[in-house]
């Protein structure tokens, strides 16, 4: 379903259910009916068949219907059984910090108090994280059956950045989820919909057994996935006003305000100020949480403001089932949202909740989340820290090559990716212009520039990125990411949707053109592989290193679609003496292995020239003129005793 496809639906939904929620529930709970009712339908195929099979070859045993019992009816289980595995979805409950009563009396109290409010049943456990996160969740006690556990979690930079009350709205906002008043069908349907989003992903991937539910599939998903989307939204609305009953429609909306903010800085600001720090030291901080809270009690900073205006710009869309932080502070009646352009950041709170709440706790969880993240991260650190030193060195490098006049376009950007990874953005932009000046339409450079400029929130950075794309079609999905993110931050809606289209349609051509390279055998046109010296050199010794390979061939194919991308075949000759036995699973790792190192300068297909099914295709490549570009040479009829070759 495309993205207008996919709006039109959504916005049809959502008319149907502003003008009756109760008989929009019962819709969406009868398309969940009618989904399992296709579903055993087709199980109960499957297994009668099987039984049907079976029954045929014990009345009537001859070796055609023991045969027919053996093939379908082993078939036809096997694929009852993929999909009896494809709907066991097991809800982990969440990871973290167990918390009790006893060490946070306040933080308890104040949670039996929002229950009672908001009329939650018992919460199981109470957890704390390192995440600038909260959540609430049920979990069933054996997979999607038996009586729920419901679990809240917190994360302690949350409860460091929020007052007091602005903390109390978060809780009420998540266990609002849960609450009595809101339609238990929804969140039955909440965990009906991660069943089916396991099945659906299992048919895509094309296991046995899915091929009779694959046009439902195709069908009915799409439809029912946008109904429960649409019931999503609508809680997240009412989890909303379980906040404002809590604490009041101004502290909710403030509380919405600065996460907003503190999620934008530490995402600019916080974490890639610690990353930088992996260049000069070895190991990573011991005292990260504490750099943290520290970070958080106190004014965020001359860009908060601009991060206010972006957030409150960024208007709801139908890639997340929140709506827009706009939409909500006017839903839940903030007082300011008549004037939301002219909401300032809200001021830092004199007292944080991790104080009012926690106590002595924040400080050892505080230590306990820095030592974890400590041996999370000490391995990518050290490699970080290594890349970093080594980078240095290929500086000095290429700053000695530039010195002696001798400095390539290939030589400048690498230059550019050690001066970005070590100095940083500001330092590597008059080497981007420099290097941009010598060749405007530099894909890698124009795409690095792009997004500098869009996070200075320069829009001449979109220019740079359609460069990018027109050099380099398959860097589309990640710039056009970029400037949508850039559109959706001004609030320029119709040019973001314009970029998901553009997206859809790319992933759709790039689909098409993956399915006609699927299809290319010994009718395709073939034609010269093209290469240069270089680039047969480079692939010729790494076909050196596997002794079994005879010969090697390759050719280009013709494709209608990216021509401009050009797809090999690469046709081998395995050999090895008479008295080595070898199964075909030893080519099969031998193509795997070659599929990851061998430099080809394309996408390409790789296959043995053994066997009926690839006979006539590798007869085709062979027929092409200076096809063949290696061949071991032979001692004594004894493949694998020389290591040279002949091209």
């Amino acid at each position: 379903m495309s993205p207008d496809e996919q709006d039109a639906l959504l916005a049809r939904l959502e008319a149907v259910e502003l003008r009756s929620p109760a008989r929009f529930v019962n819709r969406v709970a009868g398309m969940a009916i009618l989904g399992y009712t296709v579903l055993i339908l087709v199980l109960s195929v499957f297994l009668a068949t099987a039984a049907g099979v079976a029954i045929l070859a014990i009345r009537s045993p001859n070796a055609g219907t023991v045969k027919l019992a053996l093939i379908v009816g082993v078939t036809a289980l096997w694929s009852a059984w993929s999909v009896l595995r494809s709907l066991w979805v097991r809800l982990d409950p969440p990871v973290g910090m167990v918390l009790k009563s006893k060490d946070a009396p306040a933080l308890f109290a104040e949670l039996k108090r929002l229950r009672r409010l908001l009329r939650v049943g018992r919460i199981s456990k109470v957890f704390l994280t390192p995440d600038l996160n909260a959540a609430a969740c049920e979990v069933p006690r054996f997979g999607l059956f038996g009586g729920t556990r419901r679990f809240l979690v917190l994360g302690l930079p949350l409860l460091q950045g929020l007052s007091p009350d602005e903390l109390r709205s978060v809780i009420a906002h998540e266990i609002g989820h849960l609450s009595k008043e809101h339609n238990g069908i929804t969140r039955w349907l909440y965990r009906i919909r991660l069943t089916w989003l396991n099945l659906v992903s299992s048919a895509s991937n094309q296991r046995r057994g899915f091929f009779v539910l694959g046009p439902f599939l195709e069908w009915w998903w799409p439809r029912f996935n946008a109904h429960a989307f649409v019931l999503s939204r609508r809680q997240e609305y009412e989890a909303d006003g379980s906040a404002a009953r809590a604490v009041g429609a101004e502290v909710a909306g403030q509380a919405l305000l600065r996460l907003t903010v503190m999620a934008r800085f530490l995402e600019e600001e916080f974490w890639p100020e610690i990353q930088k720090l992996a260049l000069d030291s070895a190991t990573p901080p011991a005292d990260l949480h504490e750099r943290l809270a520290q970070a958080l009690r106190q004014d965020l900073g001359p860009e908060a403001p601009r991060w206010l205006r972006e957030g409150l710009a960024v208007p709801t869309n139908n890639a997340d089932t929140h709506p827009c932080l706009r939409d909500r502070l006017v839903q839940m009646g903030f007082p300011g949202a008549g004037s939301l352009d002219l909401v300032a950041v809200p001021p830092v709170p004199e007292r944080t909740a991790a104080a009012e709440f926690l106590g002595e706790l924040e400080r050892r969880a505080g230590a306990r989340f820095s030592a974890e993240w400590v041996v999370q991260i000490r391995d990518a650190w050290k490699q970080r820290h290594e890349e970093g030193n080594q980078r240095r060195e290929a500086l000095e490098k290429t700053e000695a090559a530039e010195e002696a006049g001798t400095l390539t376009l290939e030589q400048r950007w690498e230059r550019i990716s050690h001066v970005a990874d070590v100095e940083g953005d500001e330092a590597v932009v008059p080497l981007l212009r420099e290097l941009l000046d010598m060749e405007p339409t530099h894909a890698a450079g124009n795409f690095l520039y792009g997004r500098i400029l869009l996070d200075e929130d320069d829009m001449a950075g979109v220019d740079h990125l359609e460069r990018a794309m027109k050099r380099d079609i398959f860097a589309t999905p990640d710039a056009c990411g970029l400037v949508h993110a850039y559109l959706q931050r001004k609030g320029r809606l119709a040019e973001a949707k314009a970029l998901e289209r553009r997206v859809y349609e790319h992933e759709q051509l790039l689909e098409q053109a993956q399915v006609e390279r699927t299809k290319v055998n010994h009718r395709t046109p073939l034609r010269s592989h093209g290469l240069d010296a270089g680039a047969l050199d480079a692939i010729r010794e790494v076909l050196a290193k596997h002794p079994e390979i005879a010969r090697a061939s390759i050719v280009q194919a013709e494709v209608k679609l990216l021509p401009d991308h050009p797809y090999f075949l690469v046709a081998i000759t395995v050999k090895v003496p008479w008295w080595k036995f070898r199964g075909d699973d030893a080519d099969q790792s031998l193509i795997n292995a070659l599929v990851g190192t061998l430099p080809v300068p394309g996408q390409f297909f790789i296959f043995t020239s053994k066997g009926w099914a690839v006979a006539a295709l590798a007869k085709a490549v062979g027929k092409v003129a200076g096809s063949q570009v290696y061949e071991r040479e032979q001692r004594r009829g004894v493949y694998g005793g020389d290591r040279g070759f002949r091209a």
